[in-house]
């Protein structure tokens, strides 16, 4: 077997198990509402996290994460993000997601004064909770991509557009 078919098999694996989900969600396009829907989501291990920001009302957001009943866990957890004004779709059985539409997330964005970092985050649950709460009022997320690859760091990209005024910070 090869690298290639080996990844294959490997991002299935838990997929098929029904011991990972990936949700399709639509979160309102405004600061706090990616921690807000990482907040229904905590304690359980977000495993792949993909956003991009458009213009408009809605951010598309492509998620998957760890659970030991999807089929108890993840309607609640849609129930839940209905509450929130948070629209989700279950796509753990969708092909076409696994294989395509998680990774078309991107494109140009018209966020004035974007500006984009590389983080490593540490293999440990609440990891990705510190550091949303950790980061400074005002400033939106532009693009987020964060994938557990089996190692002991999770590689993330982030772009964010901070306040005019404190552009000088960057």
């Amino acid at each position: 077997m090869n690298f290639e078919r080996l990844r294959f098999v490997a991002e299935r694996a838990l997929l098929g198990e029904e011991k990972e989900a990936l949700l399709s969600v639509l979160i309102p396009e405004q600061p706090g509402s990616f921690l807000k829907l990482y907040k229904h989501i905590h304690p359980l291990m977000v495993t792949e996290f993909s956003y991009r920001y458009a213009l408009g009302r809605k951010a598309q957001i492509f998620m998957s994460f760890l659970c030991s009943d999807r089929r108890q866990q993840v309607p609640q957890i849609m129930e839940n993000l209905s509450k929130e004004d948070m629209q989700a779709w279950d796509i753990s059985d969708d092909e076409m997601a696994k294989s395509h539409a998680r990774y078309m997330i991107g494109g140009r964005s018209e966020a004035a004064n974007e500006r984009m970092f590389r983080f490593e985050f540490p293999e440990r649950p609440g990891a990705l909770l510190q550091f949303l709460e950790g980061l400074r009022a005002g400033w939106n997320v532009s693009l987020f991509h964060y994938r557990n690859h089996g190692s002991g760091r999770k590689q993330s990209h982030c772009t964010f557009y901070p306040a005019a005024e404190e552009m000088v910070i960057c």
